[in-house]
């Protein structure tokens, strides 16, 4: 049979056309926290989390949620839009709103893909294979860690093994460790989380608990947020570079 040929796709805009739902999204304890909190389900925190997902990739620029109409939401998902409000004000006291802005948008939901991304993982996978053969050393082209990946890294061990941490030592329960860790990381960035790994470690190591554990790594966020302000310390001119003690 001959058919007509089809009609073109329209343009579209790639970068506005998905957003992710990362596998920690279904039952995070955030959103569990809210639905205790304000006594409703999870289901309808969780949904109306996905609905303000969609509201801020909708936005231009991505990642604002100042358009969500509270009215639309609630009738989108047969939920009384006073309680999408109190949902979108827990939210906000729990900085993953802030300033009308959803705080881990640009971590989660970047405009453009690491180009390097798949080189890397290329090089994962070959050395992976050869230890699997039994080879004790490198490929050929060992993988050479970037600043990236060492942010990766010691946000996995954050998450995975800071988390118990923070909740045995400070006594607290899991969701609130989840909260005050996830405060911790937003302020310090990619760039200081490698360093509240290696403090919180320590402290763990040292059997800092309660308050003094908590002030401590309070205080340690404080000096990298500072030190990341100040910026590395400018060269010395040559002649006092060159001078001797």
């Amino acid at each position: 049979m001959n058919l007509p040929p089809r009609k073109a796709w329209p343009a579209r805009e790639k970068k506005y056309d998905w957003f992710r739902v990362y596998n920690d999204f279904v039952g995070h304890p955030k959103f569990r926290f809210v639905a205790k909190q304000l006594g409703m389900h999870i289901c309808e925190v969780s949904m109306i989390a996905m609905a303000l997902f969609k509201a801020a990739n909708r936005s231009k620029p991505r990642g604002w949620v100042r358009d969500f109409a509270l009215n639309e939401c609630g009738a989108a998902l047969d939920i009384e839009p006073a309680k999408v409000g109190e949902v979108y004000r827990m939210f906000e006291q729990m900085e993953w709103i802030q300033g009308d802005y959803l705080s881990t948008w640009d971590e989660r939901q970047p405009d453009k893909e690491d180009p390097t991304a798949a080189e890397r993982q290329q090089r994962r996978r070959d050395k992976l294979k050869a230890q699997r053969q039994g080879k004790q050393d490198a490929p050929a082209q060992a993988e050479e860690p970037d600043q990236k990946s060492v942010a990766d890294i010691a946000r996995y061990w954050l998450i995975t093994e800071g988390k118990p941490i923070v909740t045995r030592r400070i006594g607290t329960s899991a969701m609130a460790a989840d909260l005050i860790l996830g405060r911790w990381m937003r302020a310090v960035g990619a760039g200081g989380v490698e360093e509240l790994a290696r403090v919180i470690g320590e402290s763990d190591r040292q059997n800092i608990d309660g308050r003094q554990f908590q002030n401590l790594i309070g205080q340690k966020v404080d000096d990298i947020v500072r030190a990341a302000k100040l910026g590395p310390p400018l060269p010395l001119p040559a002649m006092l570079a060159s001078a001797k003690p």
